[in-house]
């Protein structure tokens, strides 16, 4: 799994701030892995290494990854959903939109995907097409927005208008989660899922991404 470890130590190199957890216990894990099958594996094996992530950043939530037990507990704010599929949250804004990983039978099944707290029939858009691909492209969104004291750079901030629409575009982007080009080239997976008519339709927002 050297998707983990090489994402780690990307975050380790280029942040003053990095704190790991405890590992899961092996028995929880297993559990996990009984009750979600294949759909987890690499959400397993980051359990196995830390329950959970913190990258000091301003922006505190944009950089945390759940424990297991924190998103036990926001599961049940998704229970509303179409009962054809399960979201465990991973990662919150907090702002009550949420990064979801997709279990349970769905055609997406082990895809991450937004749920805005807005759109309450389903998820909005994809993020990437398995909890091993968000991890490394949530690490490069970090890195090549943040200091390493945690400050966000300035020319990826958004400068406030007198009129609509009220934000000017900032002097720099990266590219996800809104480029879904970008995001096809660099995550196989997800490229899949954006050229089945069916995902899209099934992505409530994906066809409105800006």
């Amino acid at each position: 799994m050297q998707w983990f470890h090489r994402t780690v130590e990307l975050l380790r190199q280029h942040f003053d701030k990095i704190r790991l957890r405890r590992p899961l216990p092996k028995n929880e894990i297993a559990a996990l892995q009984l009750k979600y099958g294949a759909a987890a594996d690499a959400l397993s094996y980051f359990y196995s290494q830390t329950n959970g992530l913190y990258i000091g950043i301003r922006d505190y939530d944009l950089g945390r990854i759940f424990s297991f037990e924190e998103s036990q507990k926001l599961a049940s704010l998704f229970s509303h959903m179409d009962s054809g599929f399960y979201m465990f949250p991973v990662r919150g804004d907090g702002c009550g939109d949420y990064d979801c990983l997709v279990v349970g039978g769905t055609v997406a099944e082990g895809s991450v995907v937004f749920v805005d707290h807005e759109v309450a029939q389903g998820p909005a858009y994809l993020l990437a097409g398995s909890f091993a691909s968000y991890f490394q492209i949530w690490a490069d969104y970090l890195t090549t927005k943040y200091h390493a004291n945690g400050d966000i750079d300035q020319r990826y901030v958004s400068s406030k208008l007198d009129a609509w629409p009220w934000l000017e575009k900032p002097q720099r982007q990266h590219p996800w989660p809104f480029d879904e080009e970008w995001l096809k080239v660099n995550d196989e997976k997800a490229a899949q899922l954006l050229d089945d008519p069916s995902i899209r339709a099934w992505l409530i927002r994906q066809n409105d991404l800006p």
